[in-house]
């Protein structure tokens, strides 16, 4: 008998001290009398005591349902209740073996995250129901959820916008493709190889234009890419890509993940982008084209001069102005051949005369700068002959007097060091005037 009764002592201190560190686990332990709803408080923290918790009591059930109804956040009651059910409590830990729900209590004030689980003791008449503050694990595991939720998204989103997302390992160069299936949902494709910049070298060589692989040279070789990156921040390339027979225009974009252990290397497809950017810039290119042009002449009109005038007058303000001159030209009775033969003829005429100004001064810019007057700048070649081709001018126009040609009168004047360009081209109009009353008095 006493080395039972020895036994038995030995095995309720074992039970008192598994029961005492079970209570280490909780700040509330409820020991439940299933039968008859009594209950005693196993442990329980001063701090807990704010709680209002009885350490004993009758009914359980009515009891806990009553003050967790007080304290529990209207939104988590429906996570609580399961916990102050006489009938359903029971079966569910009878079937699950434990039982266990996070839900917010108000505690000093504000509301905190407690845990609370419902086990049956050895006996299978008592119930183990448990409370834990679990604030702070809850909070940081809340934040972290909702961290990666908003990671998940960012990440989606970065998916769709690129074609392909390559997560580089920069300690061994393995990589991770990530990209977005045709139904939108996001998908993790696995490299088959090692390196990403051997990869990469033979996707260049298969698939980038030949024009263009010179431009990729970055991203094949690590030092290069790296070295570019902490400089930038970002290295962004755009070359031709062949797909289903074609090339395309797509973009590397590459950059350093935050813990600088990884590269994020993006691919997305640009092609319309950048067709409809180079589209546009020719539409403006030959905008202002046409805005330097005349239409019936072809050669750069009054605004083209006027630029170009701006331009030497800077060159000049500068102190780096070179040898030039400027030939003035006047086409003859243009006003004649208008109203008297039509303004067809008139046209014809002033292509003929422009064509001959053109073919004489065949190295240097032309402008129409009025109904009847064109300008040429003379520079190297044709400035070093500039007299000779002012004698086959004024040469031509008088065998045009003979024949019925186009007849021009010319006046040129060469740059002497002067403030502005304009003194140049008024004294070359004062020149051409001179040679136009001269071929008035010829005819």
């Amino acid at each position: 008998m006493n080395n039972i009764g020895m036994v038995s002592d030995e095995r309720r201190k074992a039970y008192e001290h598994v029961a005492r560190s079970l209570a280490l686990r909780y700040d509330t332990i409820y020991y439940v009398d299933v039968s008859s709803s009594a209950y005693i408080v196993f442990s329980s923290t001063d701090a807990y005591r704010e709680l209002e918790l009885s350490p004993s009591g009758s009914d359980y059930f009515t009891e806990i349902r009553r003050r967790l109804e007080e304290i529990v956040h209207p939104e988590d009651r429906s996570l609580a209740a399961l916990m102050t059910w006489r009938d359903e409590l029971p079966s569910v830990v009878n079937r699950e073996r434990v039982v266990y729900t996070t839900f917010r209590v108000l505690f000093q004030g504000t509301f905190i995250y407690m845990n609370c689980q419902a086990m049956w003791a050895d006996d299978g008449r008592h119930l183990i129901v448990g409370f834990k503050d679990v604030d702070a694990w809850e909070r940081r595991r809340r934040d972290a959820e909702a961290r990666t939720q908003v990671y998940s998204q960012i990440a989606l989103t970065l998916a769709h916008r690129y074609e392909g997302i390559y997560y580089v390992d920069l300690e061994d160069e393995s990589c991770i493709r990530f990209a977005v299936k045709s139904d939108g949902d996001s998908r993790k494709v696995t490299g088959e190889h090692e390196s990403f910049f051997e990869l990469a070298r033979r996707q260049v060589m298969q698939a980038v234009h030949p024009a263009d692989r010179d431009r990729m040279e970055p991203l094949m070789n690590r030092e290069a890419l790296l070295d570019t990156i902490d400089i930038e921040g970002v290295l962004s390339i755009t070359v031709r890509a062949k797909r289903d027979g074609h090339y395309i225009y797509v973009n590397f974009r590459c950059m350093r993940a935050e813990d600088d252990r990884y590269l994020i290397v993006a691919m997305s497809d640009v092609d319309k982008k950048v067709r409809h950017k180079k589209a546009q810039e020719k539409a403006m290119r030959d905008a202002e084209h046409r805005a330097m042009r005349d239409e019936l002449t072809r050669v750069r009109n009054k605004n083209a001069y006027a630029e170009m005038e701006d331009e030497l007058q800077k060159a000049i303000d500068e102190g780096r102005a070179e040898p030039l001159a400027i030939v003035m030209c006047d086409v003859n009775d243009l006003k004649g051949v208008n109203d008297g033969q039509g303004h067809l003829a008139g046209d014809a005429l002033l292509q003929e005369a422009c064509k001959l100004i053109c073919s004489t001064y065949a190295h240097s810019p032309v402008f129409r700068v009025g109904g009847d007057e064109f300008v040429a700048i003379l520079r190297g070649e044709d400035y070093e002959r500039r007299q000779e081709l002012l004698g086959q001018m004024r040469g031509q126009s008088r065998e045009h007097l003979q024949d019925g040609g186009a007849v021009v009168a010319v006046g040129m004047s060469d740059y002497q060091k002067d403030t502005y360009i304009t003194d140049v081209f008024e004294r070359a109009d004062r020149e051409m005037y001179e040679d136009k009353r001269a071929l008035k008095g010829e005819a």
